[in-house]
């Protein structure tokens, strides 16, 4: 099953947990700074990571690394679902 056959909630899952870890990436190297609107987006995450670890027995890397990947694809597929039934209601619209 190739790219082009999976769901669209699925692509955004994966796009969106690419998208999160290149935002950290550049976080990491001083790139986003607070007043950005990428620093804007993982502040959900971020409440997670820094209220959560101490309620589970995670060291703080691999919290962050679950954290971020669920944050990733949860907004991500949300957003590919949403294109998905935008996507589907126009083709049923330009058969009729």
């Amino acid at each position: 099953m190739g790219w082009k056959n999976w769901p669209y909630w699925l692509k955004g899952g994966v796009i969106g947990i690419i998208f999160i870890y290149l935002i950290l990436l550049l976080g990491i190297f001083n790139i986003l700074n607070e007043n950005s609107f990428l620093y804007i987006l993982l502040l959900p995450a971020l409440v997670v990571f820094f209220y959560f670890p101490y309620t589970f027995n995670l060291g703080g890397y691999e919290w962050q690394f679950i954290t971020y990947s669920i944050y990733g694809l949860i907004i991500g597929a949300l957003i590919g679902w949403i294109y998905g039934k935008i996507k589907k209601k126009k083709e049923t619209n330009i058969g009729r």
